[in-house]
């Protein structure tokens, strides 16, 4: 027998770093994965998506309102501020504050609520937290409370804010 073989250290074997060393990196980047998954949870599916789901008649009624009302409107970003100027039309007295609310697609930490108080006639404005990022779902409905409140929701999908403005109409 070779003694230089007998008397080398078990870590300096190559087929032994090859026969640990695999398997402990793939133990290291599935804790990595698990650690990222448990950190940024999806956002897609809420918590209440029974109750939230039964409620999806009382969304299509407020839209239905709308619609009978003939309410339409235009919401422009104003990025200096940042702020949200609407203008709403319709055939009903109109309420003097709006509740905007720009929802994320995927995540739940960028939506942004705006309440609107109106400045004329047809015309509301209302500061936003920050300047929204990538596309918006957007949703216009009275403010609860409001004089002329009736439940009525106007929205706009897959918005992105570029200088123009943009129409906010009943859904269906």
């Amino acid at each position: 027998m070779n003694n230089a073989t007998e008397a080398t250290p078990w870590y300096r074997h190559p087929w032994m770093w090859l026969v640990v060393g695999l398997p402990l990196v793939s133990v290291i980047a599935s804790l990595t994965t698990l650690a990222i998954a448990v950190k940024n949870k999806d956002d897609l599916v809420r918590d209440d998506w029974y109750k939230a789901g039964r409620a999806i008649n009382q969304d299509l009624g407020a839209e239905q309102r709308a619609r009978a009302l003939g309410l339409q409107a235009s919401a422009m970003l104003e990025p200096a501020v940042p702020a949200m100027s609407v203008t709403l039309t319709g055939n009903d007295a109109l309420p003097d504050r709006l509740q905007l609310v720009l929802v994320h697609s995927t995540i739940a930490q960028e939506d942004m609520t705006a309440v609107l108080e109106r400045q004329s006639a047809t015309t509301w404005r209302g500061t936003l937290p920050r300047l929204p990022m990538g596309k918006r779902h957007l949703m216009l409905e009275p403010m609860s409370g409001s004089a002329g409140e009736s439940a009525w929701r106007l929205r706009a999908s897959d918005v992105i804010f570029q200088g123009n403005p943009v129409e906010l109409l009943p859904a269906g």
